[in-house]
């Protein structure tokens, strides 16, 4: 964590790090596995089953051409234009390539030498009748090279 907090320093990010008493002060309702935290004012967390189709309305409301449910088979970058050739058998060139592959998203990177090494697990959900608001922050388990 300790890194990750020097890493994004130039980001003006607000990073706070809390040891395990911090911790427990600020968020008592943290389990008692928690021996740190990092902490983001501005985190949140979103439904992508909400945020995902509201963006590429947006995009396609810019303009932008969304192609989903095609496994991307080829990609490639000229210096100028990247391709992508597509299972539906597409083929795409263009001056920028947005990664918007969701749980895939390392794998194409990986194809363009980025690997992007993490990991992310969340806390069980639940649904329930109404209770009153006790969980103050967003809450995940991230990790990775």
């Amino acid at each position: 964590m300790k890194a990750y907090a020097r890493r994004t320093q130039a980001f003006d990010l607000r990073l706070q790090l809390f040891e395990r008493r911090e911790l427990r002060q600020r968020f008592p309702w943290v389990g008692d596995i928690a021996v740190g935290a990092s902490y983001c004012p501005e985190d949140g967390h979103a439904n992508p089953r909400l945020v995902s189709p509201a963006f590429a309305q947006a995009a396609r409301r810019s303009g932008a051409q969304v192609h989903e449910q095609c496994k991307v088979l080829e990609v490639g970058h000229d210096g100028h234009h990247f391709s992508v050739h597509t299972s539906s058998g597409q083929g795409f060139k263009a001056p920028w390539l947005l990664n918007c592959a969701g749980a895939w998203s390392a794998q194409l990177a990986e194809r363009f030498g980025e690997p992007v090494p993490l990991t992310a697990a969340h806390p069980a959900m639940l649904v329930t009748e109404p209770l009153p608001l006790f969980m103050t922050a967003s809450t995940g388990v991230e990790g990775g090279g």
